[in-house]
């Protein structure tokens, strides 16, 4: 899966994370390759995004 996000679009408008639904006041944007949205996720979210990206086999190798 690959996604693309540009990090000077930091969104400052408020708005609900796509994953957890929690209000946030800065979101990022990601485009999603596997499900082909784009997604708008609060800090904390955004985080845990990028790091399944990088260890998409889970951090001990395992699916």
């Amino acid at each position: 899966m690959i996604t693309t996000q540009n990090s000077s679009q930091i969104e400052q408008r408020g708005g609900a994370c796509s994953d957890c639904g929690r209000m946030a006041n800065w979101r990022t944007p990601f485009f999603d390759e596997g499900t082909h949205s784009l997604v708008r996720l609060c800090v904390t979210c955004a985080a845990a995004f990028r790091q399944r990206q990088q260890f998409e086999s889970g951090c001990c190798g395992e699916n």
